[in-house]
């Protein structure tokens, strides 16, 4: 299999170059920014291009339909760390897999031949957080709407006083508003309210990302892997 490498840290790219070619996989070119990986051509004779998560996310900001040009010519994995992963799945990239570098580096052959089958390894300590994320997503399609834009408001790092003041409303009620929708939505404290507000673009007053309602279920291969379909 041939494989593109592009991390923003030179010598991450070049370990993930050797445990490639220790496991027979052809490396075409290891590139070290966004830039670099505007050139079509370097990705048009490759399977599979291995690129970090820094220079997807500027790529989807400033060139997002070369991204989308590139997800059809071969399968994108992108590299991160684990604690990034919500980073890599809500801006909706279009990637056929994960490599988790502090986690699976090591076994970076087998994440790339999962990915020409749609196939993503998880770490299993992700499962829950993901689980639960999900279930949230749907909970909030559920919510009524000033208790929506009481979530907003805390996402905006406002207090009751200033959320009962510019809904026009008492604050006893605007209370009761956190405490119904920390419910529903299983947070614990107006603070995880906030960030799960930002997170999903809530504060910022747009639509939630949310998972797509056919999105499958995961898909347990071994202890302490997981897998997604895509």
């Amino acid at each position: 299999m041939k494989v593109v490498v592009a991390e923003s840290d030179p010598e991450t790219g070049k370990s993930l170059r050797q445990a490639l070619e220790e496991s027979g996989h052809v490396v075409a070119a290891v590139l070290n920014s966004e830039v670099e990986c505007l050139d079509e051509a370097i990705f048009t004779t490759v399977d599979v291009a291995i690129i970090d998560l820094e220079i997807v996310l500027l790529m989807k900001r400033y060139h997002s339909s070369f991204l989308d040009e590139l997800a059809k010519i071969c399968s994108v994995v992108v590299s991160l760390d684990t604690a990034r992963l919500f980073d890599a799945i809500f801006p909706r990239l279009p990637i056929s897999g994960l490599l988790f570098r502090d986690t699976f580096r090591e076994r970076c052959s087998d994440v790339v031949e999962l990915a020409q089958h749609g196939l993503c390894v998880v770490p299993a300590e992700l499962v829950p957080a993901i689980a639960t994320n999900r279930l949230r997503l749907e909970a909030l399609a559920c919510l009524p709407a000033p208790e929506h834009r009481v979530l907003e408001l805390l996402g905006r790092a406002k207090a009751n006083k200033e959320i009962a003041e510019e809904l026009t409303l008492p604050e006893s009620m605007v209370k009761a508003l956190v405490r119904s929708l920390l419910y529903k939505l299983r947070l614990r404290n107006r603070t995880e309210a906030a960030v799960f507000a930002a997170r999903y673009g809530i504060a910022a007053g747009g639509p939630p990302r949310q998972f797509e309602r056919d999105e499958p279920p995961v898909q347990h291969l071994s202890a302490g892997e997981t897998s997604y379909l895509n």
